[in-house]
């Protein structure tokens, strides 16, 4: 049987685009309609919202370095 667990409850209108990243251990994702972005630590178990400078937040994807 699956397991699921709420990692976050923030309200957000519509949380969507979840990507994992690997280096980080963090899960990342959107709230589209209120152009926010959010970082999960799965070391730390801590929520941060990240900076979009004003800009709207419509998907995520990594840069490769």
């Amino acid at each position: 049987m699956t397991h699921l667990e709420t990692l976050a409850s923030n309200n957000d209108r519509c949380g969507e685009c979840p990507i994992w990243d690997s280096q980080t251990q963090r899960l990342i994702w959107n709230d589209m309609n209120a152009s926010r972005v959010f970082a999960f630590d799965h070391s730390t178990q801590a929520l941060t919202e990240l900076q979009t400078d004003g800009l709207n937040a419509a998907g995520n994807a990594f840069n490769e370095t």
